[in-house]
């Protein structure tokens, strides 16, 4: 973090001498210099142009952005920290940096329509998720967030930075039915187009195979898309850690957007947690397992109950 605070206050873009007062008084709170690889593999950028010239465009078209808004969130995580280990002068420090980077960024790069002019999928869900954006501004990034996923075949466009935020972005701002039809796309760029390729891990890029089975130079183990996995165990399966170790957590379920049935198992410093649900005929059947020393909050449609001791619980739900 002093590294990177070295880098925003004292070193600046070549053009900065052309700048105004206004413009180098937020540049102080910008990391807009040095290389970076930004949104790594943006699938636009690359698909079909698998040599090393197109993956660096990635980092040139983004780098700008992505710096100065993963200082935000490195900010956001030492305050968090800081707190917890009972730094409150540091916790405050990365507090009012962070606040001073958010101010720097919305007026730096942020239209008031919700456009920045690094016009791709990724930029957008790294500020929203970062929250570098007004709240008046915000539902007009989201949709055009939207749009352009839209336009893009209702197909994703998200590189290595952006990707592991992209559908809690969509879901925390209203839009579960984009993400849904993003989780079930099977045209490339998607997690189903690798699996219905032969993936048995995830690829570094969303086209490694090509639709008439070619086969290129990427790697075929790599994790960074697999964030989808965290967001499936959440979203899907609704278990969501409240206190460390999963000694409280919450069962959340989403049961509306047209899968039959769910099954996950997480092993906490507890023991095992296990929740699975399916749909038959007109009710959801759910079975919750809660670990012993544990508790967890139920939360199911129009069903909560919270503060559930240790034990095997199964739930009928009427739909």
């Amino acid at each position: 973090m002093n590294y990177i605070e070295e880098r925003m206050h004292n070193h600046h873009p070549k053009d900065y001498d052309t700048y105004d007062q206004a413009r180098k008084k937020r540049s102080y709170y910008l990391w807009n210099t040095d290389f970076h690889f930004g949104d790594w593999l943006i699938p636009s950028l690359v698909l079909n142009n698998p040599d090393g010239g197109a993956m660096m465009d990635t980092a040139y078209a983004t780098m700008e952005l992505v710096a100065p808004a993963y200082a935000a969130f490195s900010c956001q995580y030492m305050a968090k920290i800081a707190t917890i280990l009972k730094k409150e002068d540091d916790s405050q420090k990365y507090k009012q940096l962070y606040d001073k980077i958010r101010q720097a960024f919305i007026e730096e790069y942020v239209h008031e329509d919700g456009t920045i002019d690094a016009d791709f999928q990724g930029i957008y869900v790294i500020a929203l998720k970062n929250n570098l954006v007004s709240e008046t501004v915000r539902p007009k990034m989201v949709e055009h967030l939207c749009k352009l996923i839209k336009d893009n075949n209702n197909c994703l466009d998200t590189g290595f930075l952006s990707v592991l935020f992209l559908m809690d972005v969509l879901c925390e701002n209203g839009k579960h039915d984009v993400a849904y039809q993003l989780l079930f796309q099977t045209k490339c760029p998607s997690w189903l187009y690798m699996v219905e390729h032969g993936a048995t891990s995830i690829w570094e890029s969303w086209g490694a195979v090509g639709e008439d089975g070619t086969v290129s130079t990427y790697s075929y183990n790599h994790y960074a898309f697999g964030c989808i996995g965290d967001w499936m165990y959440r979203e899907l399966g609704g278990l969501q850690i409240i206190e460390p170790g999963y000694k409280k957590f919450k069962v959340a379920l989403a049961l509306d957007y047209g899968l039959e049935f769910v099954s996950i198992q997480e092993n906490s410093p507890y023991g095992k947690i296990k929740i699975d649900w399916q749909r038959i005929k007109n009710q959801i059947i759910v079975h919750v397992t809660v670990p012993v020393n544990t508790t967890a909050d139920i939360v199911l449609l129009n069903f909560v109950k919270k503060d559930v001791g240790s034990g095997n619980y199964t739930f009928v739900i009427t739909i």
